[in-house]
């Protein structure tokens, strides 16, 4: 018996002219509303960590808090691109698109 009431439930709740005053109202709990977070307001800083061959080490930090650890608020990973030569290039084109860290540490 319980198990058909849960699937009833279900039921109720996935029909959409079902409003949430009337779930409520049969002792079911309001639908979630999504909640979506920001995009980061900062870019994230790159620290070399180590150099060895032609292996380079690189941490990613949270520009507005250095201190903290742990990725800023609304990120999910970071894309590196890389430049080899004297002079620094502004055009994107001339860098080269290196990926996604496999896994994206920020701290």
């Amino acid at each position: 018996m319980k198990q058909e009431a849960i699937l009833l439930a279900k039921i109720i709740e996935a029909t959409p002219t079902v409003s949430d005053a009337q779930l409520v109202t049969i002792g079911l709990l309001p639908r979630r509303s999504p909640v979506s977070n920001p995009a980061p307001t900062t870019r994230p800083g790159v620290r070399v960590e180590s150099v060895v061959s032609r292996t380079v080490t690189i941490r990613f930090h949270d520009l507005a808090t250095p201190t903290r650890r742990g990725k800023p608020q609304g990120t999910i990973a970071a894309w590196v691109y890389s430049f080899v030569g004297a002079i620094y290039q502004d055009t994107p084109s001339q860098w080269n698109f290196c990926g996604r860290p496999p896994e994206t540490n920020f701290n």
